[in-house]
């Protein structure tokens, strides 16, 4: 992660010169005029010289969940517990597999994941190998020698040890861990050699202890173990350890999960949660006490957590139990797995997608078993496994992207049957749109009457339909894009300048110039700079996939977020040129803006993959898209030209093409 811009790398290897054509097209117009919004004042959030300034506190999003018969609302206390799995109907996409990883007869057995993107996966097993997803392929399997290419942990070998964690931000960041106490860290292409954590200190317990990690940002992580100890990683380098579990009788840290740089969670043999808020530990605080159908009063072990935000995290215990947290409180554990069998890995995209391994023997109704949680209920995927191994690790990058592994012959297994459409789209003032690669043409308002000009656009999830917006609130839907209402007609107080949809595609938000914010659909409303002062007037704004927020950027760099988290501005800082868009990662943990320069600024879990700053460009840029999983990007100069970085694929531009309107904004 850069936390701001980064312009030494040299522009889109294919350059702004190599422009490609594309059609241009006229269709029919689904426009209305009538709709509601709510524009409401609420805080600000702007980093001054470096510190963030609050104004009120930050948005808690409101939830109300039913877990079985369980209802979790944020306001108030839990219910009572209850909970059935259910057989999961029909479930698209599905899991597949097994794929055999590793067939090293000493242990291959897969114990960690993480998918930071759904093109990146990073797969551990026990004896120190690590293999790699990027979508469609494994890569990285076992040779059949004692230290085939992929051994990275010297510790592990020959003498007895197991990897027993992973971590990834990126393709270029992960940190993995063992229970020798030691910590490597992969920089996309080699791990760094071990270093040892878990030496003896003062108010430590030393010694060989399993290990887990959880790394919210790049650059940035939290490691627990098994005697109650700490480690945080931070600007290159480990901190020293923090016994944070010493007053429970076990000091046994199971599992830890960071939403952000600032909130953590892990879990205990004892029923405990212990939450890290970005300057220290709390003390460790009771939420398990196993009561429910056929149990009395039994402390439970925590075996597992996931945090993907700081309103919602879902945890796991021995007895087959899950927890849920709403951002205030847990409610007490319901039983998912009715034989009380444990609970294994748990990996959150949302407060609405879970999935669990079920750590069961053969003899198990649920041997085989990966459990999914939808927001409501519990239901199980059952597995095509030919072993009676636990499936010990899941990780998911997104709702249609896991992967998970079992614990006796190295098999992984993946979930996901949907690839997004490796292509993008522009729109032009004049509603004109061109469309290229993957990106399908469903209709245009080129040619047509307008009251205003386009300012924006957005694309449905599936990337078969899309919205554009005008500056007076109109809206135009084309494709699945449905039609929810607009602000067309209405009185504004400033222009509409920027547009998103919300995950599912149900809804959209618009922003105008002052930060005034209207919703429409299932957007919800979180708060407004409406009636606020600004320094600079808003330019652009993104939906939070994780939480149902949004964010949106001034021009001179400084950022609001409202139901979403905060990783960073560029306001008060000196800019070569103004802010233009931005676009959210596909996590929720980070964003990106892009200057009319072609300089990107990058926070949180949003990669750094290369700018136009300081390059010569024939028009400035207007607008940026991010690739569906997240590891690439693209922007868009007004005269069509495209620029692309990672692993964006440059599809075609109208760069050196005659427009009737300058491009006004993209999406991919």
């Amino acid at each position: 992660m850069r936390p701001g811009r980064d312009e030494s790398t040299v522009g889109d290897p294919i350059g702004w010169l190599a422009r490609a054509s594309a059609n241009r097209s006229g269709g029919a117009v689904s426009r209305a005029t009538n709709g509601l919004a709510n524009r409401v004042s609420q805080h600000r959030e702007r980093s001054l010289g470096g510190i963030i300034k609050t104004l009120a506190a930050p948005v808690i999003m409101s939830l109300a969940v039913a877990i079985g018969s369980l209802t979790v609302v944020a306001s108030g206390a839990f219910s009572a517990p209850a909970a059935q799995l259910t057989p999961h109907a029909s479930p698209t996409p599905t899991w597949s597999g097994p794929i055999s990883l590793n067939p090293d007869v000493e242990n291959p057995a897969f114990v960690a994941a993480s998918c930071p993107t759904a093109t990146f996966c990073m797969a551990l097993d026990a004896t120190g190998d690590y293999f790699t997803f990027d979508g469609s392929a494994w890569s990285g399997a076992y040779f059949g020698s004692n230290l085939p290419p992929n051994h990275f942990d010297p510790n592990i070998n020959g003498n007895g040890g197991s990897m027993t964690g992973v971590s990834c931000t990126s393709s270029t960041f992960c940190v993995a861990v063992d229970n020798a106490g030691y910590a490597l860290i992969y920089n996309g292409t080699t791990w760094s050699a071990p270093v040892l954590l878990d030496a003896a200190g003062p108010g430590l317990r030393g010694g060989s202890f399993a290990m887990k990690v959880s790394c919210p940002a790049q650059g940035f992580c939290v490691v627990v173990d098994t005697a109650g100890n700490a480690y945080i990683y931070r600007s290159g380098a480990w901190g020293a350890g923090q016994d944070i579990d010493s007053s429970t009788s076990h000091n046994v840290v199971n599992s830890v999960s960071c939403a952000t740089t600032t909130f953590c969670v892990a879990v205990d043999d004892d029923g405990n949660v212990l939450y890290y808020n970005g300057a220290g530990w709390g003390a460790p605080q009771f939420i398990d006490d196993g009561v429910g159908p056929g149990i009395v009063g039994n402390i439970q072990t925590i075996l597992s957590v996931s945090c993907p935000s700081v309103t919602f995290c879902m945890a796991g215990d021995a007895t087959g139990g899950a927890l849920a947290y709403n951002g205030s409180n847990w409610n007490t554990s319901y039983f998912v797995l009715t034989d009380y069998t444990p609970f294994g890995d748990i990996s959150c995209v949302s407060s609405t997608f879970c999935m669990a391994g079920a750590s069961v023997a053969s003899a198990s109704p649920f041997f085989g078993d990966v459990l999914n949680f939808n927001g409501s209920t519990w239901s199980a995927f059952k597995l095509a496994k030919t072993n009676t191994s636990d499936i010990v690790s899941v990780a998911c990058a997104t709702t249609t992207l896991c992967v998970s592994g079992d614990s006796g012959q190295g098999n992984a297994y993946v979930y996901g049957t949907y690839t997004p459409p490796a292509g993008y789209r522009f729109v032009a003032s004049d509603g004109g749109i061109f469309s290229f690669g993957g990106a399908k043409f469903f209709g245009s308002m080129g040619g047509k009457p307008l009251n205003k000009p386009i300012v924006g656009m957005a694309a449905t999830p599936d990337g078969n339909g899309y919205w554009f917006v005008a500056s007076d609130g109109g809206i135009f839907s084309f494709g699945d894009a449905k039609f929810y209402g607009s602000m067309g007609g209405k009185p504004l107080n400033a222009p509409i300048v920027g547009m998103a949809a919300t995950p599912d595609g149900k809804g959209y938000w618009f922003v105008a110039s002052d930060g005034g914010i209207f919703s429409f659909g299932d957007a919800k409303f979180h708060g407004s700079m409406g009636g606020k002062p600004l320094n600079a007037p808003i330019v652009g704004m993104a939906a939070d996939a994780a939480t149902g927020g949004y964010w949106f950027v001034a021009s001179d760099g400084g950022i609001f977020s409202f139901g979403a988290a905060f990783h960073g501005s560029m306001g008060a800082k000196p800019l070569n040129a103004p802010i233009v868009g931005m676009a959210g990662a596909s996590n929720g943990n980070g964003y990106w803006f892009v200057a009319s320069d072609g300089g990107i600024f990058s926070f949180g879990s949003a990669g750094f993959y290369g700018s136009t700053g300081g390059k010569p460009l024939n028009a400035p840029i207007v607008g940026m898209a991010v690739t569906p999983y997240g590891n690439g990007y693209w922007f868009v100069a007004s005269d069509g030209g495209i620029f692309s970085y990672g692993g964006a694929k440059f599809a075609g531009s109208m760069g050196a093409k005659p427009l009737n309107a300058p491009i006004v904004g993209m999406a991919a």
